[in-house]
C-alpha cells in the first residue's frame, strides 16, 4: 500500500473510531474497512447532477405512487401485500454518459455503506447538499417507516439489523454503525439470522425479545428461501414493520421493472415525469427474446447480468466475453443492458485512471446522501487500491 492509500486509511479509520467509539471499541474500524472499500479521492462534479438526479427520483416515486402500477406489480408472484411503509436506504445507480447526463443502470433496496460515506464527507468537510445532517435525517426515516407500517400499535423500541449470518458478512461494521446509532435514539438494537426470530401471537420474536423494527439487508429479495420464512410470515402478518421489503423491491428494484419500462412509454405519470423517465433509462431486453447469431454480432453494444441479482454478480461486459460465456448466459436467465461506458478519472498519486459509477441514497421521493464509487476493471468492484467509495465536492 502507498503512502497515500496507508495514511488516509488510518486517518479515516481514526475518524470513524472517534464518531463511533462502543463500535470500534469491539469491532476496530482499522481491521474492518478494508483499503479497497473506501477512497482517499474527492471527486468533483457539476451540481447540475445532484438536481438531475433529485428530479429522477421525484419522477420514479410518482410512478412507485400510482395506482396503476401498483396493481399491475401485486398481480405478479409471488404474491404482496403493502405493508404501509416504503423503504429506508434505497439506492439508484448511474452511469454519467459522453453529454453529461445521468443514465440509470438500476435501482436498489438494501443499499449499503451509507453511513460510510456520511463518515467520507465529513472526514473531507464536505457539504451534502440533500440533507444537512444525514444521521439525524436517517433516525427520522426509519421513525417513519414504523409509523407508516400496518405493525406500528406500540411504541419503537427494539431493532434487529437482519442478514443471513450477520456477523460474517463483509460489511459487517456498518450494521455495527447502524446499531450504535440506533441506541443513541433509545431503540435496543441486535444482530439476527432471519432463522432466529418467529411470529408468536401477532408479535416477532427474538432471543431477546419482541421485535418492533427489522432493518432488512437480507438479499433474499422476495423472502422466498426456507430461511427467510420468519420474514415473510413477519411481513405478511403485520408482525413487525419491515425496512427495506419485497413489495418495495417489485415497485421499483425488481430487474423486470426495467423490462417492461424499456418496452414501452405508456407509464400512469406526468408528461414532465414520463420525459424523465424516458431520458435516464438505459435500454433493457430478455436475451431469451433475440436471435443468438444477432445478440453475438452485436454483443460488443451489450452488458449482461442475470435477472435475479445483487451486487454486481455474474455479470459480463460483451465486449470481454467469451462464446462460452455467451453460450452459459443463452443457458440461463439474464437481460442484456446498452452499453453507457462509465466516465474515467484521473488522481494524484495513482498510476493509472479509475472508473466511476454514482450511488444516490434515496428515501421515498428524495435523495438524501450520494457517492462515487471508483474501479478498475469491468464493473465496481470494491478490490482496486485508490478505488471504493468516495465522497463527491459538488461544484
Amino acid at each position: 500500500m502507498s503512502d497515500l492509500h496507508d495514511t488516509f486509511h488510518r486517518e479515516f479509520t481514526k475518524a470513524c473510531a472517534s464518531d463511533f467509539p462502543e463500535t470500534d471499541a469491539r469491532y476496530p474500524f482499522r481491521e474492518r474497512i478494508a483499503p479497497t472499500l473506501v477512497s482517499p479521492h474527492v471527486l468533483e462534479l457539476p451540481r447540475s447532477l445532484a438536481d438531475e438526479a433529485s428530479r429522477i427520483v421525484e419522477a420514479f416515486f410518482a410512478l412507485r405512487q400510482s395506482s396503476a402500477w401498483q396493481k399491475h406489480a401485486v398481480t405478479q408472484k409471488p404474491p404482496l401485500q403493502d405493508p404501509g411503509n416504503t423503504s429506508a436506504l434505497m439506492s439508484y445507480d448511474f452511469h454519467v454518459d459522453a453529454v453529461g447526463a445521468l443514465r440509470l443502470i438500476e435501482i436498489n433496496t438494501n443499499a449499503s455503506l451509507s453511513l460510510v460515506v456520511d463518515e467520507l464527507e465529513r472526514f473531507h468537510s464536505l457539504h451534502n447538499p440533500f440533507s444537512p445532517d444525514f444521521r439525524e435525517e436517517i433516525l427520522e426515516t426509519f421513525a417513519r417507516e414504523f409509523k407508516d407500517s400496518h405493525a406500528a400499535d406500540r411504541p419503537l423500541q427494539h431493532i434487529a439489523i437482519v442478514d443471513v449470518e450477520p456477523a460474517k458478512q463483509r460489511l459487517f461494521i456498518e450494521f455495527a454503525m447502524y446499531q450504535e446509532l440506533f441506541k443513541r435514539r433509545g431503540w435496543k438494537t441486535d444482530f439476527y439470522d432471519p432463522t432466529e426470530l418467529r411470529c408468536d401471537g401477532g408479535i416477532l420474536q427474538s432471543p431477546t425479545g419482541p421485535i418492533d423494527l427489522v432493518y432488512n439487508r437480507d438479499t433474499d429479495f422476495y423472502f422466498t428461501a426456507e430461511a427467510s420464512a420468519p420474514l415473510r410470515e413477519a411481513m405478511n402478518s403485520n408482525c413487525a414493520a419491515i425496512s427495506p421489503h419485497p413489495y418495495e423491491y417489485r415497485l421499483l428494484a425488481d430487474k423486470d421493472r426495467l423490462l417492461e419500462l424499456s418496452s414501452s412509454n405508456d407509464w400512469p405519470v406526468s408528461a414532465e415525469h414520463r420525459a424523465v423517465i424516458e431520458h435516464t433509462l438505459i435500454r433493457t431486453i430478455e436475451v431469451s427474446s433475440m436471435d443468438p447469431a444477432t445478440l453475438w454480432s452485436e454483443r460488443k453494444r451489450w452488458f449482461f447480468k442475470p435477472r435475479r441479482s445483487h451486487g454486481g454478480k455474474a455479470v459480463y461486459r460483451g465486449s470481454s466475453m467469451s462464446r462460452g460465456t455467451f453460450d452459459s448466459i443463452l443457458a440461463g436467465d439474464y437481460l442484456a443492458q446498452e452499453m453507457v461506458p462509465p466516465p474515467v478519472v484521473s488522481f494524484a498519486g495513482e498510476d493509472e485512471p479509475l472508473k466511476y459509477d454514482l450511488r444516490f441514497y434515496v428515501y421515498r421521493d428524495r435523495v438524501q446522501l450520494a457517492c462515487a464509487r471508483l474501479y478498475r476493471g469491468q464493473m465496481t468492484n470494491a478490490q482496486s487500491l485508490g478505488g471504493g467509495a468516495a465522497a463527491i465536492r459538488w461544484i
